[in-house]
């Protein structure tokens, strides 16, 4: 049987049907599964990547514990900070989500907190990207003084506007 499409097209036998169809079957599947197999390969990849990143993460967050090692920020614009778990230790403040600069700068000694106050409008006055200071705290949950050391790095815009506040502190054992 023959099949004719509109005039002047090309003329085909039911016979190449016969034999296109299940050639393109077999491409389909073919494709399906090579796509398949390499979107399976991305996602498990991805997964691992994934996994390890998590790994790390953890082996960080434990390093830092160990060695008594606390992790904040501050966003400028907000004027709200957060902290590690063990920043919150360190300083006995509550672990809230976030929290003002009012509430650290409470919990800082007061004959530090001038100088710490100080130092810092100094170091954003001459735009200066890290920080670094010993100084004294009160821990808020009992009220033990202990030494801390301060060490952050500070994010400005193209304006020299303070965005955010990096830092750490960790305890200095005397």
């Amino acid at each position: 049987m023959m099949l004719f499409l509109t005039p002047g097209s090309i003329v085909i036998h039911d016979s190449f049907f016969y034999f296109l169809l299940p050639l393109l079957l077999i491409l389909n599947i073919g494709l399906y599964y090579i796509i398949r197999g390499k979107v399976t390969k991305t996602k498990e990849k991805a997964f691992r990547i994934i996994s390890k990143t998590r790994k790390n993460q953890h082996r960080i967050i434990k390093a830092l514990r160990i060695s008594e090692v606390g992790e904040y920020q501050q966003d400028t614009n907000s004027g709200l900070w957060s902290g590690s778990r063990v920043f919150h230790e360190i300083t006995g403040i509550p672990n809230h989500k976030h929290f003002e600069l009012e509430v650290y700068a409470s919990v800082i000694h007061p004959e530090e907190i001038d100088q710490f106050l100080m130092d810092q409008s100094r170091n954003i006055a001459s735009q200066k990207a890290k920080f670094s200071m010993e100084y004294r705290i009160i821990r808020a949950s009992d009220n033990v003084v202990q030494w801390v050391r301060d060490d952050a790095l500070f994010e400005y815009d193209f304006d020299g506007k303070p965005i955010s506040i990096h830092g750490t502190l960790s305890l200095i054992h005397i």
